[in-house]
């Protein structure tokens, strides 16, 4: 039995970010490839749920994995927004490279921060990364250089390699449902 309180958390939480979720799923933001197939297929499970009988535990697991994703990374997204753009979403568009960059490396982050210890060998390295680019690079609404880009890009191959891992992140995961729902 799928617990149907998560589904009404969801459609508060669209409620309370409505704003901004209209902002950075418009096809004209910097911001609309990373969010707009999660929300496409979060929103079509959502209503799958209430229309049709063949909810699955999977369509359930989608979900989850959808919302946990989009309130994470929205959360990241206002408070950078209201701390350091005085809630100009246009001011904060012109910084979007940085930006998602910055919300590159808090997903992979997070993504890291749930292998067993041992298999994180370079998270430390990911996590100063975090740090320099929010403290040297966000908070002062700054762009960020290309070799910070390459060194993140560089983190990433040498984390996938040597854990001989196949990492997909959760926007392209989520194309790729969208995809074969249908509604891409």
């Amino acid at each position: 039995m799928i617990d149907e309180r998560l589904y009404q958390e969801y459609s508060n939480w669209l409620i309370d970010y409505d704003s901004l979720i209209k902002k950075v799923i418009d096809e004209k933001s910097p911001f609309s490839i990373r969010f707009k197939h999660v929300f496409d297929v979060v929103d079509y499970l959502y209503n799958k749920l209430i229309d049709e009988p063949e909810y699955t535990e999977e369509d359930h697991q989608i979900f989850v994995t959808g919302i946990s994703y989009l309130s994470e990374q929205i959360y990241e997204l206002d408070n950078v927004l209201v701390k350091f753009y005085d809630n100009d979403f246009e001011e904060l568009e012109k910084n979007a490279k940085s930006v998602l960059l910055y919300l590159n490396i808090a997903d992979f982050k997070n993504e890291m921060s749930i292998l067993p210890e041992d298999e994180r060998s370079d998270y430390s390295t990911l996590v100063n990364l975090y740090e320099t680019v929010y403290k040297d690079y966000i908070t002062k609404k700054a762009e960020v250089p290309n070799k910070i880009f390459e060194n993140f890009n560089n983190v990433i191959e040498k984390i996938v390699n040597n854990l001989k891992l196949d990492y997909y992140s959760i926007s392209d995961i989520f194309l790729e449902i969208a995809d074969e729902l249908g509604i891409v």
